[in-house]
């Protein structure tokens, strides 16, 4: 029997689609590979900031145009940045149901005032115990503060809790803090790892 109590769900690539980048790659100066776009991507300190909630949107599209120097105005960003999550993963729904009775369920997520309204729309919330965003909490992955105040939170140790999560940094932090972490792309991946654990109602 499976001693975890708890499930951190990741949304962006774990239960929300994610349509191809957070920036038209048209606005860039120069074509760029993936391998290299999102490293450099997730390195910006405008982003971290804005997942914490520490600046606006319209800041967040300035210096994310500034950083990339991108031919686009805020207003054109901030448009295709916010329709970037564009629909529930296959299923997603229905493996969220699923989890057995008893077992605390709380979105985890590196989110901000742009995306938040999209997942109220997307009918997850009433599914969920508690909802972590980042920008709400003022923290974000990878800092392990917000992995401790969500166990926290849930009143579960880490050893008692589950991480799905579609990024290694996050899955390695979780591991370091003593939790359960699983690297999944999908809802497909996220059902196996469940199933793996015991944790789907059968």
């Amino acid at each position: 029997m499976t001693n975890i109590k708890g499930i951190l769900f990741d949304l962006g690539g774990v239960l929300v689609r994610l349509n191809g980048w957070p920036i038209n790659p048209s606005w860039l100066a120069q074509p760029m590979e993936d391998q290299c776009f999102w490293p450099q991507w997730l390195a910006m300190p405008c982003l971290d900031a804005y997942h914490r909630g520490q600046i606006s949107s319209q800041d967040f599209a300035k210096q994310v145009i500034a950083n990339w120097q991108l031919n686009c105005s805020p207003e054109d960003l901030l448009s295709w940045f916010t329709a970037w999550p564009d629909s529930l993963l296959p299923d997603a729904l229905q493996l969220v149901q699923q989890v057995r009775p008893g077992v605390h369920k709380a979105i985890f997520s590196n989110i901000n005032e742009a995306h938040w309204p999209l997942v109220q729309a997307f009918g997850l919330l009433p599914l969920f115990d508690q909802a972590f965003g980042s920008h709400l909490c003022q923290l974000a992955k990878p800092d392990p503060a917000f992995y401790l105040y969500a166990c926290a939170q849930m009143k579960l140790p880490p050893s008692q809790v589950l991480l799905l999560d579609d990024t290694l940094i996050n899955i390695e932090t979780a591991i370091g803090l003593g939790m359960h972490a699983k690297q999944v792309q999908g809802t497909q991946e996220a059902r196996a790892a469940l199933l793996e654990h015991g944790l789907l109602d059968s």
